[in-house]
């Protein structure tokens, strides 16, 4: 005997209606946005391949990506100058110092 199933009550929104997403952190035109399961990217960083929360910063000049990666006491900052080879830049206190110091850098 077949069962009931309950009609679930879905609000459908046209696409236009929803509001864009918003980056977590915003510096000088530099944006980080959380990457929701701290991967980055395909290539590796070498020792920091077990990341447990990283935001990819956006904004940069083309060609150019960067990363920020968290832990409980420190952000790291780290940014890809070629295929495949990353620089370290520094550890700073927050995202936001870590931001900051790349838009100096590229300043």
């Amino acid at each position: 005997m077949p069962q009931e199933v309950e009609e679930t009550k879905v609000e459908i929104v046209p696409i236009n209606e929803v509001p864009p997403a918003k980056p977590d952190h915003v510096i000088n035109g530099l944006e980080a946005w959380f990457v929701n399961n701290g991967k980055i990217s395909n290539g590796s960083l070498g020792t920091l391949r077990s990341i447990e929360i990283a935001f990819e910063v956006r904004g940069l000049p083309q060609g150019q990506k960067a990363w920020i990666i968290e832990s409980t006491d420190r952000c790291q900052l780290v940014r890809e100058v070629r295929d495949g080879e990353w620089e370290w830049l520094g550890e700073f206190p927050g995202v936001r110092d870590a931001l900051q110091a790349l838009s100096k850098k590229l300043g």
